[in-house]
């Protein structure tokens, strides 16, 4: 079984302590082909790449800063990821047939890649929510609420959630 694991976070070291970590890990353990794609920022000055540690591949794609950085450069990296990182799916793992794409939140950022893998490998996704945006986001004062970043990105979320039902709509007419 391939299972890919999408997300924002810095996933450089496996094993660290951590919920996402522990999970590919605990999953690779069990004989399952792990795939995790991350972010390299690019004030880290290296490429992208496919590396592997045991029976995890992960696949390091350089993306913009979205960490400790100013907040339109986050916005923007943020925007850019998606494309970026189905980009490299489609360069480093054209080979591999996805059985599960694991993705965490924010899962707006990651729309095309999952879309992707889920057309063309009919693989199963399962989304790990931990908040939601952009509502977190208003919570903390970081956008307005009802603004044009919102609704931006509130679009999006619809987009998306609209996406998933006719998906579902038609996996069960099939």
């Amino acid at each position: 079984m391939n299972v890919l694991f999408i997300t924002l976070l810095n996933m450089e070291n496996v094993d660290e302590r951590g919920i996402y970590t522990d999970l590919v890990r605990e999953l690779a353990s069990r004989g399952i082909n792990m795939h995790v794609v991350f972010p390299r920022e690019r004030r880290t000055k290296l490429p992208t790449e496919l590396t592997s540690i045991r029976n995890i591949k992960l696949l390091k794609v350089r993306t913009g800063n979205i960490t400790k950085t100013s907040f339109i450069e986050k916005g923007l990296s943020t925007l850019t990821i998606d494309k970026q990182y189905l980009k490299a799916v489609k360069k480093y793992l054209k080979d591999v047939r996805f059985d599960l794409v694991i993705y965490s939140t924010p899962p707006i950022t990651f729309v095309k890649v999952v879309n992707y893998l889920k057309k063309k490998h009919e693989s199963k996704t399962y989304l790990l929510l931990k908040d939601i945006f952009p509502q977190n986001a208003v919570d903390i004062d970081l956008i307005k609420n009802r603004g044009f970043i919102w609704r931006y990105f509130r679009k999006k979320e619809k987009n998306y959630i609209n996406y998933q039902i006719r998906l579902a709509a038609c996996q069960k007419e099939m």
